[in-house]
């Protein structure tokens, strides 16, 4: 949690900080023009990750992550939180379940 501006932009999309603990990562779709938000929340004992985006987002995503210094690798990854079952919500569900020990929900309700 070292970044230091409020918004940031990379090959991957940009980002912005909304609170001390909370950013928005908004990443570049390369199928096509649309963009999704991926938010993490992060205090020094959790790293929640909300709607971690599409399948094809992965290398992206981590980029953003190690450029924005929120993490080195998804293993730093504590939770996994999916606000619906979109493709651009929860496409990464499947890869991210292999590649991390993060415990997953899915809102209910929905």
């Amino acid at each position: 949690m070292t970044q230091k501006t409020p918004y940031i932009r990379g090959a991957w999309g940009t980002s912005a900080r909304l609170s001390p603990e909370l950013v928005r990562i908004r990443l570049k779709n390369p199928k096509n023009p649309l963009m999704v938000n991926t938010y993490v929340y992060q205090t020094p004992h959790l790293t929640l990750m909300i709607d971690p985006g599409w399948p094809w987002t992965l290398g992206p995503l981590e980029q953003a992550l190690r450029d924005l210094e929120l993490l080195e690798d998804l293993q730093g990854l504590d939770v996994l939180l999916y606000t619906h079952t979109h493709i651009d919500h929860m496409g990464l569900a499947s890869i991210l379940e292999q590649r991390t020990n993060a415990r997953h929900f899915v809102r209910s309700g929905i």
